[in-house]
């Protein structure tokens, strides 16, 4: 039987897409990509924002998504409205937490702050069968037209015969109709809320004040095991669940950056303070400074010079040759990201055209579309390669002993191996051990996840080390 371990590396931010699986086209080769030429954007990117709402109840009917049967066609509804976290994004808002953090931030209720409601809900006005509802059903929390689309122009069309007939970009051109089985858009408008937006982030005086840092990895999220899920798909699928983890990479970036654009943007009008310091690695400086041996002995900086904190090494670091696309203009990014004075003005514009680049890549993966198979050395190179970035050269340190880059590989490597399911169980529990060794630990109470500042370099280099010695064993270059 499959074991999932993907939920075995905790990331504080509550992520799942409420989608119909796609089936994916698993050939990242270079040849197939778009030119950075095109400058396409892909179809359904920042969400319709215009059309007419509903309430969650619209869909509630037994008729419809509503029956008792959870989990089961025809019960979307009922699996949402039990204990889907999204359902109940609204509802934290009252808790401790929100309050304790508010007050930080010397700001009103959580559950009136425009900020907040955001991601925390659906705040615009809903109708329920033509007429209004009050309070905007907030209550509802991340409802069913917060990832499905303002579903007034669509709720009457959707379950008619010709609907099946429109591609996805009709659907939501023409019916602003989210087209979330499009694994490009899904990624897009997940990252929305868990990555951040121009209309939405979570900045450092945010995160200061109590709520989580935005960590978001989409293959992680998607197959969390205590997700109660309102659609079903097949698994283990290596061709979806690792062009998932493709696509998901790069819309995360695209958005980080895009993000980093505005805040850039705001900074050279004045209107905001500039560096944003949420841009930097969180446990550059957030560590022990007495466990300087995990960064000297065990492993390198990355190229980065002592002192001086990775931009945004959580998104980035997984944008090496032969797994993800060049991304030049992202590299180039990255490298005046790495200055100790950065202009805001420059950073813009550098931003700008790094998203560009990436929109064009996410365009052409929805003009090909998916494919449901992958070729036989496909996984072995794709674990081969992330095994071979987390060690330098000659294997003997780890390239980079910052915990988002070890994590984001740890992750990786555990998406390959549940995409694989029964296949991967020789090489499956390194990387299990791979996940615990880099597990945030609890606070005093056992409850809540805050940082790794107990994490073990020396263990987490032999682990990759001995990982990399099992496949070679296997024939794996």
């Amino acid at each position: 039987m499959k074991r999932r371990i993907l939920a075995g590396l905790f990331i504080p931010v509550v992520c799942w897409v409420a989608v119909q699986a796609a089936t994916p086209n698993p050939n990242g080769s270079a040849e197939t990509r778009p030119s950075v030429a095109d400058l396409a954007k892909p179809f359904g990117l920042l969400g319709p924002n215009a059309g007419v709402y509903s309430a969650a109840t619209n869909c509630s009917a037994s008729n419809c998504h509503g029956n008792d049967r959870p989990g089961s066609k025809g019960g979307e509804y009922t699996t949402w409205a039990g204990d889907d976290p999204h359902h109940k994004a609204y509802a934290v808002l009252f808790n401790d937490v929100s309050v304790r953090m508010m007050a930080n931030l010397k700001r009103g209720p959580a559950h009136e702050d425009p900020q907040c409601l955001q991601c925390h809900a659906v705040n615009e006005e809903k109708h329920y069968h033509g007429e209004i509802v009050p309070g905007r059903a907030l209550g509802e929390g991340v409802s069913c037209d917060a990832c499905h689309g303002p579903s007034q122009a669509w709720l009457g069309e959707h379950f008619r015969e010709g609907w099946k007939q429109l591609t996805d970009r009709e659907k939501f051109e023409k019916y602003q109709f989210q087209p979330t089985k499009d694994l490009v858009a899904r990624s897009l408008m997940c990252a929305r809320c868990h990555v951040g937006a121009r209309d939405r982030e979570v900045n450092h005086d945010v995160i200061a004040a109590g709520h989580p840092r935005l960590a978001f990895e989409a293959a992680r999220f998607h197959f969390t095991d205590n997700y109660p899920k309102h659609w079903t798909e097949r698994l283990p699928n290596p061709g979806f669940e690792m062009r998932l983890w493709e696509i998901g990479q790069v819309a995360a970036l695209r958005q980080v950056i895009d993000l980093l654009a505005a805040r850039a943007e705001r900074a050279t009008a004045k209107q905001a303070p500039w560096p944003e310091l949420s841009e930097s690695s969180c446990f550059a400086c957030h560590q022990d400074v007495t466990g300087s041996k995990n960064r000297t002995v065990y492993g390198e900086r990355n190229g980065r010079a002592p002192g001086r904190a990775g931009w945004q090494v959580w998104y980035t670091s997984l944008i090496v040759p032969k797994l993800l696309p060049a991304f030049d203009r992202v590299k180039d990014l990255r490298v005046l990201m790495a200055h100790d004075v950065i202009d805001p003005g420059v950073a813009a514009e550098a931003a700008r055209k790094a998203v560009g680049e990436l929109d064009a890549w996410l365009a052409g993966v929805q003009q090909r579309g998916y494919q449901t198979s992958i070729s036989p050395g496909f996984a072995a190179e794709y674990r081969m390669i992330l095994t071979q970035s987390a060690l330098t050269d000659d294997k003997r340190k780890l390239r980079d002993t910052d915990w988002d880059f070890l994590a984001q590989h740890a992750l990786a490597l555990a998406a390959v191996a549940h995409a694989l399911g029964d296949a991967s169980a020789e090489w499956r529990p390194l990387v299990e051990k791979l996940q615990a060794a880099l597990a945030f630990p609890p606070d005093a109470n056992g409850k809540h996840f805050n940082s790794p500042i107990d994490y073990d370099a020396k263990t987490v280099l032999e682990l990759f080390q001995a990982l990399d010695a099992k496949l070679r064993a296997r024939g794996e270059q």
